[in-house]
C-alpha cells in the first residue's frame, strides 16, 4: 500500500529491510497476513499515538514538508477563509 509517512526511527529500519515480530490482535486489514507481515500497522500507528513516534508510523499528506509551524484548528480555518477571501468568526 503506498502512503506518505513521516520518516521516523522506525519507518527507517523497515525500509532497511528490519522485521517486527507480528501478533495480529487486530485484524484491521484484510490483506494482512499476520506473522509474514514485517511489521504491525495497528502497533505502529498506536505506538505514534501514544506519542512513542520513534517507534511508531505517522502519516502526513503531500504538503506536509510546507509546514513552519504548528497551530490550532481555529487558526488554520480562519487562515484558510482568509486566503480564501471569505469571513470566519473564531470561536
Amino acid at each position: 500500500m503506498l502512503a506518505r509517512a513521516v520518516r521516523t526511527d522506525f519507518l527507517t529500519s523497515i525500509l532497511k529491510g528490519a522485521r517486527y515480530e507480528v501478533r495480529c490482535s487486530y485484524r484491521c486489514l484484510k490483506t494482512c497476513d499476520g506473522p509474514s507481515a514485517p511489521y504491525c500497522l495497528a502497533e505502529a500507528l498506536l505506538s505514534a499515538q501514544r506519542g512513542d513516534v520513534a517507534n511508531g508510523i505517522v502519516f502526513a499528506g503531500g504538503r506536509a514538508p510546507e509546514i513552519q509551524t504548528i497551530s490550532t484548528v481555529p487558526a488554520v480555518i480562519a487562515a484558510l477563509h482568509e486566503e480564501a477571501g471569505t469571513s470566519y468568526d473564531t470561536p
